[in-house]
């Protein structure tokens, strides 16, 4: 094992050490705080699963995710009970090692940041979200959940808005996951009581929306387990409505899941299938489009060039059709103009993902130069990001190098500001698909730009 494989592993090992803790011990530690934090994935895991995960970290084999670096990163931060941030502390020796494994800048920094707030103010560090009123109106609904009012509800939504806005805005994923999870607890407590219908379905309305933006998240997190636990209870809020366009934007994104995680392309066809009979019931053509469109790509990834074809037209007849009151306009994007155009543009990307599994790289071409154009200005960072992998995919079979290696240094770029796993995997596709003989120089930048974003090159194969 390389030596900058062993160091960050010894300096972990150091840090726990240095408490006089056993791994069983940390574990213990870590466990407890993700209990009190709600960090679910690590609440929910058994101490000795945590322990075998020191281990491995402690023998080089395997690093820490995101959440182990909160978890870890407030552990070591507080010494004799006093919090201790300074040059040489636990916490900074810790951040090296998180270095040396790769973790950028950018993430050691809003990891600093966010546990010197969290650790002055306590757990209320993570609820930026969660004005002071509705924290107010949350602790009384939840006692009484049969009385909860509309305010309480709109307060709700406003607040899974603003962190689905913020996924855009180079914040932390886990650290959205952290934020969302209060919600996502009072949601699944108050979906228990007997409101009145219009309280009722107005809070399964943010249910899903809420549940289906946690899965997305905890897929990114790359959480299986969790991934369906809330794509299921957004299923089970969603059939709670009449109107099928949040059922149909869920069952959609689980689709890109299936086929983009699992890789599974029969259930991502029967799941972009039911998105768009969903849709067909829903009010929003924006959603409609984008169900055909995730559609059209399942059928490309099956092979079938018709029926791709076919979905691609329906999908851009309802981008056509979509009016200023479609209740989608803004759910992509901040902006309502950015919601029509933006849907416009993600079809064009689609569109662009369809050719290339076709092997079609003229039409590919075509399709992801309309899409770059047609996408907000702000608000599409992981859309944008995409659509550039894809583009410097399609010049490289092109015969265009250098170009592809712009195109993809751009996208490398801007994952390193939002993350986000499509993205990332695009990205090592790309990069795995470089000859390093022939195209020498561009491999040697596009493996330092890698290495700055935190995408370390040797996970490009494939």
């Amino acid at each position: 094992m390389s030596g900058s494989v062993q160091e960050p592993a010894r300096i972990l090992v150091q840090l726990r050490e240095g408490r006089g803790w056993s791994q069983a011990q940390l574990a213990r530690h870590l466990k407890h705080l993700a209990e009190r934090l709600g960090v679910q994935r690590v609440a929910d895991a058994a101490v000795p699963s945590i322990k075998r995960s020191i281990e491995r970290w402690e023998a080089g084999t395997s690093r820490p995710d995101e959440r182990y670096w909160l978890l870890l990163a407030h552990v070591y931060a507080i010494r004799d009970d006093k919090v201790d941030l300074g040059p040489g502390s636990d916490l900074d020796r810790l951040l090296d090692a998180l270095a040396l494994m790769g973790v950028p800048q950018r993430d050691r920094d809003g990891l600093r940041d966010l546990v010197v707030r969290a650790t002055m103010a306590g757990s209320h560090a993570f609820l930026a979200f969660v004005t002071p009123e509705l924290q107010g109106r949350l602790a009384w609904a939840l006692e009484h959940p049969d009385r909860l009012d509309a305010k309480a509800v709109e307060q709700l939504q406003r607040a899974v808005d603003g962190l689905r806005h913020q996924r855009e805005r180079s914040v932390a994923m886990v650290r959205l996951l952290l934020a969302l999870a209060p919600l996502v607890t009072a949601l699944q407590q108050l979906r228990k009581g007997s409101q009145p219908d219009q309280v009722h379905r107005a809070l399964c309305v943010v249910a899903v929306q809420a549940f289906t933006f946690a899965g997305s998240l905890s897929f990114d997190l790359g959480d299986p387990e969790s991934i369906r636990g809330f794509y299921d209870q957004a299923d089970d809020a969603a059939a709670m409505l009449d109107d099928g366009w949040l059922a149909a934007f869920s069952s959609s994104s689980r689709s890109m899941i299936a086929l983009h995680g699992a890789r599974d392309v029969g259930a991502a066809l029967a799941l972009a299938d039911r998105a768009c009979g969903q849709a067909a019931h829903g009010s929003s053509r924006i959603v409609r489009a984008r169900a055909h469109a995730i559609l059209a790509e399942m059928f490309a990834a099956a092979g079938d060039p018709r029926r791709s074809e076919r979905e691609l037209g329906l999908a851009r007849f309802h981008v056509d059709g979509v009016t200023g009151d479609d209740p989608a306009i803004g759910y992509f994007t901040e902006s309502r103009h950015g919601g029509v155009d933006g849907m416009r543009a993600h079809v064009e990307g689609f569109e662009g993902a369809c050719r290339i599994r076709l092997g079609r790289w003229k039409q590919a071409e075509s399709a992801l130069e309309r899409a770059a154009a047609g996408l907000p200005v702000s608000g599409a960072d992981r859309q944008r990001s995409i659509i550039l992998a894809d583009s410097a995919l399609t010049s490289l079979q092109l015969g265009d190098p250098g170009a592809a290696a712009d195109l993809l240094g751009e996208s490398i770029g801007l994952v390193a500001k939002v993350g986000g796993a499509v993205p990332t995997r695009r990205i090592h596709q790309v990069h795995g698909r470089f000859d390093s003989a022939k195209h020498q120089p561009l491999v040697r930048t596009l493996d330092e730009r890698l290495h700055a974003a935190g995408l370390p090159a040797q996970q490009g194969a494939g």
